[in-house]
């Protein structure tokens, strides 16, 4: 091998290098525009099921019984559960392709923790276990970007 590379001149081991680059960078190229196209055409008819799990459970359509209405909000708990997936997804293929911005803001660490947890107390109680995150309003100010670090809490844990 080395001599097949001493023997090349250094115009062609270039070339060589780049279509070996560009034979591995195009296909995570492609992954990442099927991710970022695939999430966009999922988050349509997920917004659907949200607004119209919204509208029969405003009563708009007319009543519901007890069970219904708590059928629905297992619904549209769910749909904003696989909505914020598929966000993330989005969000992991604006990152891979250096497209994703960060605000810059002041929030509240203790509130986005505690909007992180929200969704994990149900999830826990299914299990048969406790999940709370207590946390002082006000304590704890930040800036930077507070859906993302919701999101970083969700994944920790």
């Amino acid at each position: 091998m080395r001599d097949a590379v001493a023997a090349m001149g250094r115009e062609e081991l270039e070339e060589e290098v780049y279509a070996a680059r560009l034979g591995r960078e195009r296909p995570a190229a492609v992954g990442d525009a099927f991710l970022g196209a695939a999430t966009h055409e999922l988050r349509t008819p997920l917004n659907a099921i949200l607004g119209f799990t919204e509208v029969l459970l405003q009563g708009l359509s007319g009543p519901l019984n007890e069970t219904q209405a708590r059928q629905l909000q297992s619904v549209d708990r769910e749909a904003k559960r696989l909505l914020g997936l598929v966000n993330e997804v989005l969000d992991y293929s604006k990152a891979r392709a250096g497209a994703l911005e960060l605000g810059r803001e002041a929030f509240d660490l203790g509130r986005a923790a505690a909007a992180a947890a929200a969704g994990m107390e149900a999830e826990a109680a299914r299990r048969g276990l406790e999940f709370r995150i207590e946390a002082e309003e006000g304590a704890c100010l930040a800036v930077g970007d507070a859906r993302r670090a919701e999101q970083v809490t969700r994944h920790l844990v």
